[in-house]
């Protein structure tokens, strides 16, 4: 076959059986003229038969063989004409359950410490706190004049208060 390397890819279309009816007489022309190519070829075709052999037995047994050969031919289906969508999630991994819950308490979590920071900062108390009254500093300085015309009329209403008692 050394001398023959423009029909290495023939004879291997031989030996699998794949050669054109055209092809296949050209092929036997030139094995009847080469002896090369006939002891390569009858080597090639002892191989196969010996690689069939010893692959023909199975360790499967029939019914182990079908429902592989069906899971195979399913999956090559799917693949072929694509997965639905539920059908991903449902395979997914089950670690995105445990995942899912953990993010959710983590949103859960943040969102209350977020609110007891802003009722802090804010100053409004939560509705359970009665009918107490909160005062900033802010308040009292906005209102100086206010609680000052208070205390005159505190004092002036006690001035008022003890002359009609006397």
């Amino acid at each position: 076959m050394k001398n023959c390397s423009d029909f290495q890819e023939t004879l291997w279309s031989d030996v699998h059986g794949e050669l054109g009816p055209d092809e296949r007489l050209a092929w036997e022309e030139h094995l009847a003229g080469c002896a090369a190519c006939r002891e390569e070829r009858e080597k090639m075709l002892y191989l196969m038969e010996r690689v069939k052999e010893e692959l023909s037995d199975s360790k499967l047994s029939r019914e182990e063989a079908y429902a592989l050969s069906r899971t195979i031919k399913g999956r090559l289906r799917a693949e072929i004409t694509g997965v639905p969508w539920w059908r991903r999630f449902i395979s997914a991994p089950r670690r995105f359950v445990p995942a899912a819950a953990v993010a959710m308490l983590l949103v859960l979590a943040v969102a209350w410490f977020s609110e007891e920071i802003f009722r802090s900062t804010t100053g409004v108390n939560p509705p359970d706190s009665g009918n107490k009254m909160v005062v900033t500093d802010g308040e009292v300085i906005r209102n100086l004049e206010f609680l000052e015309e208070m205390d005159t009329l505190q004092k002036l209403v006690q001035v008022l208060d003890e002359k009609e008692t006397m």
